[in-house]
């Protein structure tokens, strides 16, 4: 088999002094192909892309594991080298473009910047990168916005310019977190297609993070789902979505919003709350909200079990 492009081993992160926020994260995405990331908020998600990126927030740290990028370990990275490969090989669309965007430079010169940072070429020459890369996600008169700043840019344009900051080196990943959170919905739809046809028509992979599983059957190709901390299930799309294996898994699916089920009708909820890092059950972090927790999952975390299939699942209920 190909190795895959980016591999997370064994990856566990936390707390300085405190508690586990990852634990022991297996994962990987393939060249070219979409792997999306789902869970509640607060199950590591974002945490984990951050780590990818090497920007993890300051009192978190990285206490074993590995990540690497095409045979790269980039946690054995100095700060320089990895400078060096974040915006180039490997480029992040954030959940805010408002904070993520400098408000004292101009659109345009934040994504030349990024041109002349990896490829070293005369401000005119990233100035017309910048251009062409505005045009090449569709922002509406181009010329004219390069010089404008990000509050005089609309929600949408300003995830439009993250995208074309992110695709101008031609990185081999993007990893997008919740990258239509404050989107309407008609912008949500056009940002996702847009970021959709230019990975195809790059080949760049993509790993999305995103709570809407509609966006994970639309756009992606396997799917690993996430649970405090800790992949819970994973698998091709149509395995997961149509055949969820894990009780958490199966929950999210009901708890989808659905247009046909006709006004008035409650939302299906899961009680209860994702449990936090310092106050973690000694046995299956879920088996507090599960509803069909068995009286060994309060013993010890469930192993991991795979199908030949490659759909796996950490559940006592397929020991």
């Amino acid at each position: 088999m190909t190795e895959p492009l980016l591999a997370l081993s064994s990856l566990t992160l936390g707390l300085r002094m405190g508690a586990d926020l990852v634990r022991g994260l297996d994962l990987h995405v393939n060249r070219g192909e979409v792997l999306a990331v789902v869970g509640e908020s607060g199950c590591g998600k974002s945490m984990t892309a951050l780590a990818v990126m090497g920007l993890l927030p300051d009192g978190v740290t990285r206490k074993s594991g590995s990540v690497t990028l095409d045979g790269i370990a980039l946690t054995s990275l100095s700060a320089r080298r990895l400078r060096a490969i974040r915006g180039k090989r490997i480029a992040m669309i954030f959940q805010e473009p408002m904070t993520s965007l400098n408000p004292v430079l101009t659109v345009g010169e934040q994504i030349a910047e990024v041109v002349r940072q990896h490829e070293g070429v005369s401000h005119r020459a990233a100035r017309a990168r910048a251009l062409e890369m505005m045009n090449r996600v569709k922002l509406p008169d181009a010329a004219r916005r390069i010089d404008a700043f990000p509050h005089q840019l609309s929600g949408g344009q300003r995830q439009r310019v993250m995208i074309a900051a992110a695709l101008a080196c031609g990185p081999d990943l993007i990893i997008a977190d919740e990258p239509t959170t404050a989107l309407d919905v008609t912008i949500q739809a056009e940002v996702l297609r847009l970021l959709d046809e230019l990975r195809r028509d790059h080949g760049t992979a993509l790993m999305l993070i995103t709570h809407d599983l509609g966006v994970v059957e639309a756009m992606a190709d396997r799917v690993a789902v996430l649970y405090a901390g800790v992949k819970i299930e994973e698998g091709r799309v149509e395995q997961v979505l149509d055949g969820p294996r894990h009780p958490y898994t199966r929950m999210l699916m009901a708890a989808r919003p659905d247009a046909d089920a006709g006004r008035g009708k409650r939302l299906v909820e899961i009680a209860g709350s994702v449990p936090s890092p310092d106050a973690m059950p000694p046995g299956c972090a879920f088996a507090p909200r599960c509803p069909q927790v068995k009286p060994r999952c309060h013993d010890r975390p469930p192993a991991w079990r795979g199908t030949a299939e490659g759909h796996g699942c950490a559940c006592v209920l397929h020991d």
